[in-house]
């Protein structure tokens, strides 16, 4: 997956005037701050403009592969929905309001909510192509006690682990509230990301909710207690991203959890593939999610068409 051409532009652009030993030294400085424990506590970490610029080339591709990665799901779970207006909640610089414009040529309205200024400036500067939307660029802090404006979709993609619980709770209240028609969430693909989805999930589900993805039932997740939900993404590297993260491969993986949650319910799904697909010599085997618990499937050749289709599944895909 690439970042759209006018994306990729924009971010070069603002990149053009800043050394590339500058951008690899903040981004080492970067990584060590998230591995570190205030990076597990969810703390701000991006405090200057180096840091920010640096989050531009080495993390935004992989958040935007993950959030279109999810839209599609969306779309191919729910083909009819038709989305307008689009809350891109703890936004950052736009990642959400991006991958939501390549993937919606029905979207007119986005309202963007952000509680770095930083961020919100480099936002606006990076969607500048995007004329066509009316974009509203609002600072908030998602904890504060006030409603959000009805939109068709709410997402909130890679802020909400950041909360402490008793503070998300409130948070994903009012999202689910503001959301129209669909609320998104997607997380780390990690162990703690995971947690943070799946406790969202049952307090959603409490809420009335309609879980259409990646869930095939709404009974407790059978991954919680030894394993954990994750899928993966694959987004290509510029020459620079390369550059900054001393890496030789082309492209990377980005490991993401999610949920789609919709006030009406869709067409239901016998399973999910939890697991990369192993294809063999005349027969596949596929982890998958179920009502019953999570099974490995074997599909041998015997089974022409199903074969057919499962030599074709990905990580991911539903069934």
């Amino acid at each position: 997956m690439q970042l759209p051409e006018e994306l990729s532009e924009q971010i070069e652009k603002l990149a053009s005037n800043t050394p590339l030993a500058d951008l690899v030294k903040t981004f080492q400085t970067l990584s060590d701050l998230y591995r570190g424990p205030k990076g597990a506590e969810g703390t701000d970490l991006l405090g200057s403009d180096k840091q920010r610029l640096a989050y531009l080339h080495v993390r935004l591709p992989a958040t935007y592969a993950a959030v279109v990665r999810v839209l599609n799901e969306l779309f191919n779970r729910m083909p009819d929905v038709n989305i307008s207006s689009l809350a891109d909640v703890g936004a950052g610089p736009g990642t959400g309001l991006w991958a939501a414009w390549s993937q919606m040529g029905s979207l007119s309205q986005v309202t963007c909510y952000e509680r770095d200024r930083g961020f919100i400036a480099l936002g606006k500067q990076l969607s500048a192509p995007l004329g066509s939307l009316a974009i509203d660029w609002v600072h908030k802090d998602l904890t504060e006690n006030t409603a959000l404006k009805k939109h068709d979709l709410v997402l909130a993609s890679y802020s909400l682990a950041e909360l402490p619980l008793q503070e998300r709770t409130g948070v994903v209240e009012r999202l689910w509230h503001a959301a129209g028609k669909v609320l998104v969430i997607v997380e780390p693909g990690t162990p703690a990301g995971f947690k943070v989805v799946n406790e969202i999930r049952s307090q959603c589900l409490e809420l009335g909710a309609h879980l259409i993805a990646p869930c095939p039932h709404a009974q407790v997740c059978p991954m919680a207690q030894s394993d954990w939900c994750h899928f993966a993404a694959r987004v290509e590297r510029s020459a620079l991203h390369r550059r900054i993260k001393g890496g030789t491969l082309n492209f990377e993986d980005e490991k993401f959890s999610y949920l789609i949650l919709a006030k009406e319910p869709s067409l239901p799904i016998q399973g999910r593939i939890v697991g990369r697909p192993q294809k063999n010599t005349g027969f596949v085997t596929l982890k998958t999610c179920q009502e019953s618990g999570i099974q490995q499937m074997t599909v041998t050749r015997k089974s022409k068409e199903k074969y057919r289709q499962m030599r074709k599944s990905e990580w991911g895909d539903s069934f």
